[in-house]
């Protein structure tokens, strides 16, 4: 898979739906400032208008298995609970 910012795209949507460049703003921490990297910096990201730095990649893989590990989760919450109510009727 090309690393691009078609796949930039791809991967903010899985993971926060249409409206994705603001909560990946937020999710994403600079290293060098410690703070959430500016909602301006993905909108060039995302445009092409500012190459995306090689170590987002990790950053992305890392918040997908994070968020997959979770829907897991609550899957498997979600699948005992229908279980159950099927036990009971």
């Amino acid at each position: 898979m090309p690393f691009d910012r078609a796949t930039l795209h791809e991967v903010g949507e899985a993971l926060f739906g249409p409206s994705w460049q603001t909560p990946l703003a937020d999710a994403l921490v600079s290293p060098d400032t410690g703070r959430s990297v500016v909602l301006r910096t993905v909108q060039r990201w995302a445009k092409g208008d500012s190459p995306i730095p090689e170590a987002l990649w990790l950053t992305l893989a890392q918040l997908a298995r994070k968020r997959g590990k979770a829907l897991d989760r609550i899957a498997t919450k979600l699948e005992k609970v229908s279980s159950s109510a099927r036990k009971d009727t």
